[in-house]
């Protein structure tokens, strides 16, 4: 039988939470289906966690060096034999009914060849500092609808839309592979060409359709372990780690970001940075995006971010980033009345998104309009990912016996 899905799970170091990101795709009964896990040269006992199982639908892949994060993407997704792929991180998991909402997603939209969902949350145990006493967050709603590409590219530019909500080939996204080999094919014979692999797939894949599907019923887990860092700092570590090694292959694919871009900034999680980072770096853009307008834009989009979350950072970060952004401004001879002007738009228009955020927050809460909400603090009855998921698809299905 051919394979309809691939799920590829890179690894490193994640033996912790390993085990349940494949068991979650394992506990199907599906023969058409393969997880495909990569070990990344790990120094825990991620090889006798997966030695560990016994099924012919468990590829297990090495690479021949230690790879950075893109390379590795680029690796593992290679391999992969399905119709159908996503990557997924080895603290996240597959919803248990995600292939067969997938086979209806399909045959109901038989042009469509990316599919996002919206995303449900578990936090492990371990980061607690960060996230507080969060365990389960999950909302959904029987809907989907197609999205412009170019829309939620421009509106994640601007910061007035999370990057999460684009398409891209990581956790609770699937495209078919066709579209992964014509991108890779047009982009020189590699697919990632960013430091940042789950943005820079946003970036190519947006470039090269006009829409997609969104889902509002989240086809996978994104897990929150102490194991996970920022992306920023990862790529960072790993670049660090990549002068000790030397990789004899994948040469095209960058090991450091633009020059054009500003190191202070692109590494504090401004997600405007991460996309028009990989919008520089992509061999398919089609206009100019290192153009003065764009770079006001970005500057004064990242600048109202600042000023978002400024009470989530300390005076002297702050400063230092404002000086950062006079600094990127002087060296691109951007006016700032120009910025201050586009900086006030954004913030206008960010102030009306905020507000119907909080609407629809509302009526998630409040179950109106076809919302299913769960959220939890409870760490006892929900220790892993897994007790999460089968929770979830106890309840889904309990509501279903009350409507029919």
């Amino acid at each position: 039988m051919s394979i309809k899905y691939s799920v590829a799970i890179p690894t490193y170091n994640g033996s912790k939470y390993l085990s349940s990101a494949i068991n979650s795709i394992l506990k199907s009964p599906r023969t058409d289906i393969e997880v495909l896990v990569s070990n990344n040269f790990s120094s825990d006992n991620t090889k006798e966690i997966l030695k560990s199982f016994d099924d012919s639908r468990l590829n297990i892949v090495e690479p021949d060096v230690f790879l950075p994060m893109s390379a590795h993407y680029e690796f593992i997704i290679s391999k992969a034999r399905g119709q159908w792929l996503t990557i997924i991180g080895d603290d996240d998991a597959i919803m248990s009914d995600a292939f067969d909402k997938l086979d209806n997603l399909i045959y109901k939209y038989p042009d469509i060849e990316i599919i996002t969902s919206a995303r449900a949350y578990y936090f492990w145990e371990g980061c607690e500092k960060l996230y507080g006493n969060k365990v389960v967050s999950y909302s959904s709603k029987l809907s989907e609808k197609k999205k412009s590409t170019n829309i939620g590219l421009i509106s994640s530019l601007f910061g007035l839309k999370s990057s999460f909500e684009l398409p891209k080939i990581y956790t609770g996204s699937f495209i078919k592979k066709t579209l992964f080999e014509e991108i890779k094919s047009n982009s020189g014979g590699y697919f990632y060409h960013s430091i940042n692999p789950d943005i820079y797939s946003s970036v190519a894949i947006c470039l090269s359709r006009s829409n997609y599907l969104f889902v509002e019923e989240p086809l996978a887990w994104v897990g929150t372990s102490n194991k996970t860092m920022s992306n920023a700092t990862k790529l960072d570590d790993e670049n660090k780690n990549l002068k000790k090694s030397t990789i004899v292959f994948m040469d095209k694919i960058p090991k450091k970001i633009s020059s054009k871009i500003s190191f202070k900034l692109f590494f504090e999680k401004f997600h405007q940075l991460f996309i028009y980072e990989s919008l520089v770096q992509c061999p398919l853009r089609k206009y100019n995006y290192d153009s003065k307008f764009i770079k006001t834009i970005i500057y004064s989009s990242v600048l109202a971010t600042i000023i978002d979350e400024y009470f989530q950072r300390d005076n002297k970060k702050v400063n230092t980033l404002i000086k950062e952004i006079y600094s990127e401004c002087k060296k691109n001879k951007i006016f700032l009345i120009n910025l201050v002007m586009l900086f006030a738009i954004i913030l206008i228009f960010r102030l009306i998104i905020n507000i119907i955020k909080i609407i629809k927050i509302l009526m998630k809460k409040s179950k109106i309009f076809g919302y299913f909400s769960f959220y939890s603090n409870d760490r006892n009855k929900f220790k892993n990912i897994l007790d999460a998921s089968n929770h979830i698809i106890k309840l889904k299905a309990n509501i279903k016996k009350i409507i029919f």
